[in-house]
């Protein structure tokens, strides 16, 4: 191992001759890592910007850099905001509905005869029941 270090000083200093006037190594704790191959590396360049990224051959993982499209990201939050807004309006209908269904139902509770008055602005308390012409009356 000291042959390896003593090759880097070397090649680090550079020229023809080099006189290292001295070196201290000390070697802790030794650890290891395991590689799990095929490990494909590669590498593109994308408008003049490279970008490296390696692939392992058994689960098919990526990991690495890409380039980011602004237009992209910025129509993806486009998109839900406008989904999001369009939600809130579908919401905002559904809470009309059900609340004019509510007092729809309260005017079927009182029988078919004062269901009349639906849709027509006014409220069960305001209504007038009309008999149907000819419709006899129960005694």
């Amino acid at each position: 191992m000291n042959r390896v270090i003593e090759g880097d000083i070397r090649r680090d200093i550079g020229g023809d001759q080099q006189r290292i006037g001295g070196m201290q190594t000390r070697v802790g704790r030794l650890t290891f890592k395991h590689v799990l191959l095929p490990v494909w590396l590669a590498a593109f360049r994308y408008r003049g910007k490279s970008y490296r990224f390696v692939v392992n051959g058994r689960t098919g993982e990526v990991h690495g850099e890409r380039p980011w499209s602004a237009w992209k990201i910025a129509g993806a939050v486009l998109l839900a905001v406008v989904l999001l807004l369009l939600f809130a309006l579908v919401m905002s209908q559904v809470e009309q509905d059900a609340s004019f269904n509510f007092v729809q139902g309260r005017a079927d509770v009182a029988g078919p005869a004062s269901t009349w008055w639906m849709g027509t602005g006014t409220t069960p308390a305001t209504a007038r029941v009309v008999k149907p012409v000819g419709a006899k009356h129960p005694h």
